[in-house]
C-alpha cells in the first residue's frame, strides 16, 4: 500500500491509480509524493534539519511553491500542531512527543489522500499519545483524509470505521466498529486531554517569536522543561556556544555541566580569558610563560547548574 514494493500478483488501485507487477518506480515516487502521507514510529527526521526545514521538505520535492510560500505553509502547521515554539529546534532538541508531532506535519505538507501511520503512539507516553490521536482523528474528521494505521494497541481499535485482524501475515478477520463504540472512545480521549491540562491542546499557538539560534549553539535543557514531566514548568532556555572553544575548553564545560546538580535559576557564563593571556612568573617578572589556552572557568560567576540530558 505504501508502494514501496510491487504486488507480485493481483491488480489494486491506490488513489485512482492502477498499480501491478509492471508499474514503474516513477510511478510510485509520483504516488508517495502527491497521494501519501507516512508517519512513523520512529518519526525518521532528518537530524540535521530544524523542524521548519524538514516540514518543508515534501513541499520541495513537489515543486508548486515558492520558497516563501512553503515557509508560511510549513509554519502554519507547525503552529497547528502546537510546534509553533520549536521551529528553529533539531530533531535532537525536541521530546518524542514533538517530534512525532512534527512528523505528522511534514505527512500533510503535500495534502496527501492517504496517511499511512506505523506505531505511530508506540515510543509516547499517556500524554503524548492523547495529543498524537486528538490531532490524528482530527485530520480524519475535519480533512477527510483516510488514516490506515498499523498497531498493536488495541485501544486504539475504537478510533477506526472497520480493524482487519492479521496473524502472521494472514487476515484472520475484518470487524465493523459501530458509531456507538468510536463516540465512547472519542468521549474517553476528551476527558483524557482535560486532565492534562490546555498545555496538551494540539492547536496552542506561539504568542512569541521564536527563537533565533546558530548552527554553533546548543541550549541545555531540564528534565522539567519537558511538558511530559509530572513537576513541568516554563524555563527559559540558555544558550551556550561552542565556535571558539578549544577542544579542552569544551570537554571540561562538558564535565561540569554533567557534574552538576540540576539548578531552576542557573546561568552560564562562557567568557573564558584571552588566549595567551597569562599571569607573570612570579619568579622572573621580565619573563613570560609560553602562552596556551585556559580551560579553568570554574569561578563562581560561571558554574554551570544545569544536568546534560
Amino acid at each position: 500500500m505504501g508502494t514501496i514494493d510491487k504486488p507480485t500478483k493481483g491488480d489494486m488501485r491506490i488513489c485512482g491509480t492502477h498499480i501491478d507487477s509492471h508499474t514503474s518506480d516513477t510511478v510510485f515516487s509520483q504516488i508517495r509524493l502527491h497521494e501519501l502521507g507516512f508517519v512513523f514510529q520512529s518519526f525518521n527526521l532528518l537530524g540535521s534539519m530544524t523542524a521548519l526545514e524538514n516540514v518543508e521538505m515534501p513541499m520541495i520535492l513537489a515543486g508548486k511553491l515558492k520558497a516563501e510560500e512553503r515557509r508560511k505553509r510549513a509554519i502554519a502547521l507547525l503552529e497547528r500542531v502546537g510546534m509553533g515554539e520549536r521551529l528553529d529546534h533539531v530533531p535532537s532538541q525536541l521530546s518524542g512527543g514533538e517530534q512525532q508531532r512534527v512528523t505528522i506535519a511534514r505527512a500533510i505538507a503535500n495534502n496527501p489522500s492517504l496517511l499511512l501511520l506505523d506505531e505511530p503512539t508506540g515510543d509516547l507516553d499517556s500524554r503524548n499519545t492523547a495529543v498524537v490521536l486528538n490531532l490524528l482523528t482530527e485530520l480524519n474528521q475535519k480533512q477527510r483524509i483516510t488514516l490506515v494505521m498499523v498497531t498493536h494497541d488495541v485501544a486504539m481499535r475504537g478510533f477506526a470505521d472497520r480493524v482487519v485482524w492479521m496473524r502472521d501475515g494472514k487476515i484472520v478477520r475484518v470487524e465493523q466498529i459501530s458509531q456507538e463504540t468510536r463516540d465512547a472512545r472519542y468521549a474517553l480521549l476528551s476527558e483524557e486531554l482535560a486532565r492534562y491540562g490546555p498545555a496538551a491542546s494540539t492547536h496552542a499557538r506561539s504568542k512569541r517569536p521564536p527563537p533565533k539560534q546558530s548552527r554553533g549553539t546548543t541550549f541545555w535543557r531540564q528534565p522539567t522543561d519537558y511538558e511530559t514531566h509530572p513537576e513541568h514548568a516554563p524555563n527559559a532556555e540558555v544558550p551556550v556556544d561552542f565556535k571558539n572553544m578549544t577542544l579542552q575548553e569544551y570537554e571540561h564545560q562538558t564535565n561540569l555541566i554533567r557534574s552538576r546538580p540540576a539548578a531552576k535559576d542557573a546561568a552560564i557564563n562562557m567568557n573564558t580569558p584571552p588566549r595567551g593571556s597569562h599571569a607573570a612568573s612570579s619568579s622572573s617578572p621580565n619573563r613570560s610563560t609560553p602562552s596556551t589556552p585556559s580551560t579553568d572557568t570554574t569561578t563562581e560567576e560561571n558554574q554551570v547548574e544545569l544536568d546534560l540530558l
